[in-house]
């Protein structure tokens, strides 16, 4: 069980790399990328100082880190006193756009709400699999 007293964030530097076999102009083009939108601080490396190897990679200082758990319970109780209702472990078959927006669960259930907020790590589309096509990472 992770402790939840610790600090709410701290800095620390952030690395964006390539996978193995990927190509160094990809990484020149993305700080180029950031550079245009604004990121200065951010610096091309020759590695990473990681507990493994790395090629090129840009630095990223003083990102923040925060615990998952204690940011989403913060944001569930502010919800909830806002006026909204969770469903914890409620799988959602269906999304259908509309006023209301209807929400269709596994087991049945309907909701109806005014907006729908989609925030996973995947999609949830029936039509197409682009889940299979995503790179798993160890970062958020």
């Amino acid at each position: 069980m992770p402790n939840l007293a610790q600090a709410p964030c701290q800095r620390l530097d952030g690395y964006l790399f390539n996978a193995v076999g990927g190509r160094r102009a990809d990484l020149r083009q993305e700080l180029a990328a950031f550079r245009r939108g604004g990121v200065r601080k951010a610096r091309l490396l020759a590695s990473a100082p990681l507990p493994f190897a790395t090629e090129d990679c840009i630095s990223f200082p003083s990102q923040a880190q925060f615990h998952p758990l204690r940011y989403l319970a913060a944001l569930s109780k502010a919800f909830v006193r806002d006026g909204g209702r969770l469903f914890p472990g409620t799988h959602v078959e269906t999304i259908t756009d509309g006023t209301p927006a209807t929400i269709e669960t596994r087991n049945g259930s309907v909701v109806t709400a005014a907006a729908v907020v989609v925030a996973t790590n995947s999609p949830v589309h029936p039509r197409f699999a682009i889940h299979t096509k995503q790179a798993a990472y160890r970062t958020y």
